[in-house]
This record gives structure tokens, sequence and C-alpha cells, in this order.
């Protein structure tokens, strides 16, 4: 029996197989860095974005909680100034008058709430 001939395996005549020139390398791993360094800024972008978006929602909320926390006092100082244009019992327009002073306190209390509400929006656009 005769032994199979070995085949050798040719060069490769195209030149991306072939080990790169130093200025290939050079230009690879500058197109290696500078994709990884578009991938960080795009990540810390998005994280940015993120954060900001979470503020506008954390604002939102408490916007929104401020309106309501609005209505409820002055529905109820509404109502108690009903009370005391329409009542003659000394009681009812004593608690009338009660209610009137609990609701500006909260009023007072909730003005004070939205100024600073306002300085920290107005300082996170800056």
């Amino acid at each position: 029996m005769m032994p199979k001939p070995q085949i050798k395996p040719k060069p490769h005549a195209d030149p991306l197989c072939s080990r790169p020139s130093g200025f290939a390398w050079s230009v690879g791993v500058g197109f290696a860095v500078s994709v990884v360094l578009l991938l960080r800024r795009r990540r810390r972008d998005s994280a940015k974005l993120a954060l900001q978006h979470s503020r506008q929602l954390g604002w939102s909320d408490r916007a929104s909680r401020l309106e309501h926390d609005i209505r409820t006092p002055v529905g109820a100082m509404a109502v108690a100034l009903e009370l005391l244009n329409t009542s003659s019992d000394p009681e009812i327009r004593q608690q009338a008058t009660e209610v009137l002073q609990r609701q500006i306190a909260r009023m007072t209390s909730l003005t004070e709430e939205m100024r600073q509400f306002s300085r920290a929006v107005g300082e996170s656009v800056r």
C-alpha cells in the first residue's frame, strides 16, 4: 500500500487573513478604543437622562400632591365661611372660626413648601 500524500496548506493570498502590519494593527486598536469610549459615553449619557427623567417624575408627583394639598384646605375654608355667613349658633360659628384658623395655618405651610419646591426646580434646571 502506498502512503497517502500529505497536502500542505497554501499560504493565504487574502491580505486580511495574514498578520496585520504595524500600521494596520494600530488603526484597528485605535478603532476598538474609539468604540469602547463611544459606548462608555453613551452609557453615561443614558444614565444622566434616566436621572433627569426620574427627577422630573418626582417633581410631577410632588406638584400633584401640592395641588391636592391646596384644594383640601380651600374646600374646608369655603364650607367654614359659608357656616359663618349662614349660622347664628355661637357654637357652630366658633367651630367654623377654628377650622378657618387651622386651614389658614395649613395654607401658610403649603406656601412655604411651594417656595422650596420652586427653588429646587430652579436650581436643578441650572
